[in-house]
């Protein structure tokens, strides 16, 4: 973490609670009159300059729930005795009442997504107070489709891709009498709603409050005691999984407030009796205190509350309950980092992000970033077996969402010399090469069998003089020399998110020996250069050859013009029809260059 960002309140108010924010960090919430009568009032601060909201005619009171990136913030207006309530929209401080379905029903909002489209509830003020969900467009409300044993329904949150969750009543009631609820999800405004259930233990109730875009979706399930007391464990929800986020050390329930789009998620845990909170934020199936991330400016202060998370990494949080609320960002390295585990590290929010001109440096415990000349900042690596280092072990990678982040490998390479059956790690060096996208490299030179794989992306590997070697990426851009033998080159292999590939494949016979090499996952946006062939090259080509498991379109090339095939190259599983051929010359040495076709 960064720094911390103070929000100054309006004359004659205190207490800012931050409902939401968006990613300017404009913020809305709600805040309160210093003496009595207390009155609660709407507030968008923008530039940490806090404005408040003039509630409609009629409506003293108002309370905003969400702000999209376009500055609509939307909430309820109500009557000082919350006799009448009415959804509300401010768009450039102007309030807009939305119109109910049926004249003279309460309205009520959760969220709004970037196209303006609103989620919530109408419901009837007089008999049996039964609401149903509904989501405005354009200013005209739709019901959304109920639960087949609901009895009734609101919408909590709405994402930029039409989806929205919520709450309905499903008709039995708890310990104590109160009605259960079940958290529920609309794919979209015309799907019937997918019940997501509770979490096991926790299954007096459950509620959905928030939903990004890749359908992740946060809210909470409660256990009711005979006695009233209740324990409250937040979750996320995902393609039909519901993860239970846990709670901090000597705390016994969560409260999840805010998710992104990177899967972070914000809020606060507390315990049984206690009047003290404890803001968290949870990310890779890790929960931490949001305190201990950042110095705060008194060590009796601490963050009580994570009360929104926006998609540049800023949170809203509140400190030392609600005395004061500040922005916490996350977008550059700093703090203190206790566990060191492969994969994700820590997120570098930025977009668009260039890794090309980006250096990571570990010096006597700390890690820094630059980009060109530009600081990004550092934290400092620490803890029990966190040992021996050294900046080859970082390594940027894109995070999926638009932005970068920092992944972590014990060892850059592993090797394993199978003639000898002896396992090794290795940093390997920088890479030396003219191609400014490879971070680091691994050249063996020796004559044993060896399998060689890269634990980070961005790599260039090279095989010896062995008989029967493999070489091995799992992520990045990486280019594979297989050396002298038979090789079995594995590239980066296509999934639904990272359909094509730039992984490169060399083939090189043009020395004393011959070489014929497998490339396993080769695909579009790959490609092959078979060293030392020109257009007057005999080649022999073969619809199928290969190991068993692993044939395929194959190419002999006959480099030193002998009679002899001294290089070939099998594409694992791809027929000739997919391979495009061509002949090139670089730096006085020529090429046949294979791509996917």
């Amino acid at each position: 973490m960064s720094s911390i960002t103070s929000i100054a309140y309006p004359t004659g108010y205190s207490v800012l609670q931050v409902k939401s924010m968006n990613d300017s960090g404009d913020l809305t919430g709600t805040t309160e009159t210093l003496s009595a009568p207390f009155t609660y009032i709407g507030f968008v601060a923008h530039n940490n300059i806090v404005a408040l909201l003039t509630p409609p005619t009629g409506y003293p009171l108002a309370s905003p729930s969400a702000i999209n990136n376009n500055g609509l913030v939307l909430g309820i207006a109500y009557t000082n005795s919350y006799q009448t309530l009415e959804a509300v929209t401010w768009q450039n401080g102007a309030p807009t009442v939305l119109l109910p379905l049926t004249p003279g029903d309460f309205t009520s909002v959760g969220g709004t997504n970037n196209a303006g489209v609103i989620a919530g509830a109408e419901g009837s003020y007089t008999g049996a107070t039964v609401a149903h969900a509904i989501i405005w467009q354009n200013g005209v409300p739709t019901s959304l489709p109920p639960l087949t044993q609901g009895t009734s329904a609101g919408a909590a949150a709405i994402n930029d891709i039409g989806a929205i969750v919520g709450g309905t009543a499903i008709g039995t009631t708890d310990a104590t009498g109160v009605q259960n609820t079940h958290a529920i999800f609309w794919q979209n405004s015309s799907a019937t709603p997918i019940d997501l259930g509770t979490l096991p233990g926790y299954s007096t109730r459950s509620n959905a409050v928030a939903i990004n875009n890749a359908d992740q979706i946060i809210g909470t399930s409660v256990n009711t005691a005979a006695d009233g007391s209740q324990v409250k464990h937040s979750f996320i929800w995902q393609n039909g999984v519901m993860t239970d986020l846990g709670v901090l050390p000597g705390e016994t329930s969560t409260i999840a407030t805010g998710i992104n789009n990177a899967g972070q998620v914000v809020g606060y845990c507390y315990g049984i009796g206690s009047q003290s909170e404890r803001g968290f934020i949870w990310q890779n199936g890790v929960m931490t205190d949001l305190s201990s991330l950042i110095t705060l400016p008194s060590s009796s202060q601490a963050i009580n509350q994570g009360a929104a998370i926006n998609n540049n990494g800023q949170i809203a949080v509140s400190i030392n309950g609600g005395a004061q609320t500040d922005i916490v960002v996350l977008s550059t390295l700093s703090g203190t980092y206790n566990s060191l585990t492969p994969g994700n590290f820590i997120d570098l929010p930025y977009a668009p992000f260039n890794p090309l001109t980006t250096t990571l440096t570990y010096t006597n415990g700390t890690l820094s970033a630059m980009e060109g000349s530009a600081n990004l900042g550092s934290c400092t690596v620490g803890g029990t077996g966190i040992t021996g280092l050294s900046s080859a072990n970082f390594y940027l990678q894109p995070d999926g969402t638009g932005g970068t982040e920092i992944g972590v490998a014990p060892s850059p390479f592993t090797i394993t010399d199978t003639t000898t059956n002896a396992t090794s790690t290795s940093s390997g060096a920088a890479n030396s090469g003219s191609l400014s996208y490879l971070q680091r490299q691994y050249v063996y030179s020796g004559a044993d069998n060896v399998n060689i794989a890269a634990n980070i992306p961005n790599v260039f590997i090279q095989a010896g003089n062995g008989i029967l070697n493999g070489l091995s990426v799992s992520s990045g851009h990486n280019v594979l020399n297989g050396g002298l033998g038979s090789n079995f080159l594995i590239g980066v292999a296509a999934t639904a998110n990272a359909p094509t590939g730039q992984d490169s494949f060399f083939v090189d016979g043009r020395g004393n020996g011959n070489v014929w090499s497998t490339a396993v996952n080769f695909h579009q946006g790959d490609s092959i250069t078979m060293w030392g062939v020109t257009s007057a090259t005999a080649l022999h080509q073969q619809a199928s050859n290969g190991a068993a498991g692993s044939t395929g379109f194959t190419i002999f090339a006959d480099v030193h013009n002998d009679g002899s095939y001294s290089a070939g190259i099998t594409l694992a599983g791809v027929t000739q029809a997919h391979v495009n051929e061509s002949f090139g010359s670089i730096g006085g040495s020529s090429y046949l260059y294979l791509t996917w076709m």
